[in-house]
C-alpha cells in the first residue's frame, strides 16, 4: 500500500513537472510573439504564438492574439474561426481571468461575417456524383458541394478526381466580402465502343437453270433421305427392344412378363410405330422426288425407264 502510494506521488510530482516546464515554454514564446506583435510583423508573431499553444493549451490568450493578428493581416476567415474556437475554449475552461472573452469573440465572430470571402463548389456532369473534390488541397465532403465555404482573399484552386486521376480543375481570385463559384465538369466514365456489325452474307444466287420443280423434287429426295435414315434408327432401336425384352421374358408372346418387362416393351412398340410411320414417308418422297425430276426435264433432255426382270430403274441425260 505504501508503494502505491510512493508511486501515485512520484506521478504527480512527474506530471506537475512537465505542465510547468510547458508553461514555461508557452510564456517564453508568447512574449516573443507580443513582441513582433507590438513591432507590427503579426506574421512572425503568429508563428510565436501557434507555438506557444502547443506548449500549453490551457493559455488561451495566444489563440486571442493569433486572431488579433490574423484580423489585422486581413485573413478574416481564419480570424473568425479561431474567434469561434476562443470562445469554445473559454466556455469550457470556466476560469475568471477570461471573464468577458467570450461576449469579445462573439462581437468579432459577429463583426467579420461581412468581410469574409466565400467560394463555392459547383460539380456538374455525368460523373459528378463519384468524383472526389478537393478545395486548395484539402478533400470536401459531398454536403459541402454548392455550399459558401469562408476562404481568406486570394487565389483559391479546386479539383475533380475520378479514380485517383484528376479530369477537372479551377481555380480564381476572391478579395475581401466577395463570393464567387468555381465549377467542376466532371465527365461520364467512357462508353465501350461498340463493335462493327458483322455483314450480313448475301444469299447464295440461285441457279439460272435451277426450276422451282427441280427445287421440289431436291427437298422431296432430302425428306425421303432423312425418313430412310430416321427408318434406319427406329429399326436399331426397335430391335434392341426386342432383344432386351427377350433376355427379360423370353415367353413374352405368350406369358404376362414382369412389370420391369413394360419400359421395355413400350420403347419397342414407339420404336415400331417410328419404322412403319419413316419407310411409306421414305418410299414417297423418293416417288414424288422422281416424278418432279421428270417433269423438269426439257426436250433436249433424255429420260427413260428401264425395265429388267428384277426391277426398274430411271435412266437418262441431264
Amino acid at each position: 500500500m505504501r508503494a502505491l502510494v510512493l508511486l501515485l506521488l512520484v506521478a504527480s510530482l512527474l506530471g506537475a513537472g512537465v505542465a510547468s516546464a510547458g508553461e514555461e515554454d508557452a510564456r517564453t514564446f508568447f512574449a516573443e510573439g507580443r513582441r513582433l506583435r507590438l513591432a507590427g510583423e503579426c506574421r512572425s508573431a503568429i508563428v510565436a504564438f501557434e507555438r506557444a499553444r502547443a506548449a500549453y493549451p490551457e493559455g488561451l490568450g495566444s489563440r486571442r492574439n493569433i486572431a488579433e493578428c490574423q484580423e489585422e493581416l486581413g485573413a478574416f476567415a481564419s480570424a473568425r474561426r479561431n474567434w469561434w474556437e476562443l470562445r469554445r475554449e473559454v466556455l469550457a475552461s470556466g476560469e475568471a481571468r477570461y471573464d468577458g472573452w467570450v461576449e469579445d469573440a462573439e462581437a468579432a465572430h459577429q463583426r467579420l461575417a461581412d468581410k469574409v470571402a466565400k467560394v463555392a463548389i459547383q460539380v456538374v456532369g455525368e460523373g459528378a456524383a463519384g468524383a472526389t473534390i478537393r478545395v486548395d488541397g484539402e478533400v470536401i465532403e459531398p454536403s459541402l458541394r454548392g455550399v459558401d465555404l469562408e476562404r481568406d482573399p486570394g487565389i483559391h484552386e479546386a479539383s475533380a478526381e475520378v479514380d485517383g486521376r484528376e479530369v477537372a480543375s479551377g481555380r480564381l481570385r476572391v478579395e475581401s466580402g466577395e463570393r464567387k463559384v468555381i465549377t467542376l465538369r466532371v465527365p461520364g466514365a467512357p462508353r465501350p465502343k461498340s463493335p462493327p456489325p458483322e455483314p450480313t452474307p448475301s444469299p447464295p444466287a440461285a441457279d439460272e437453270g435451277m426450276s422451282g420443280t427441280m427445287v421440289g423434287a431436291i427437298t422431296a429426295f432430302s425428306i425421303s433421305g432423312a425418313s430412310l435414315v430416321g427408318f434406319g434408327v427406329a429399326l436399331g432401336f426397335r430391335q434392341q427392344a426386342l432383344d432386351e425384352l427377350t433376355s427379360i421374358c423370353p415367353n413374352h408372346e405368350t406369358i404376362a412378363c414382369a412389370p420391369a418387362a413394360d419400359e421395355v416393351a413400350s420403347r419397342g412398340h414407339r420404336a415400331a410405330i417410328a419404322v412403319n410411320a419413316l419407310a411409306p414417308l421414305a418410299a414417297v418422297g423418293a416417288a414424288v422426288g422422281i416424278a418432279l425430276l421428270v417433269l423438269d426435264l426439257s426436250d433436249d433432255d433424255r429420260v427413260g425407264l428401264q425395265l429388267s426382270p428384277t426391277g426398274a430403274a430411271l435412266t437418262g441425260r441431264f
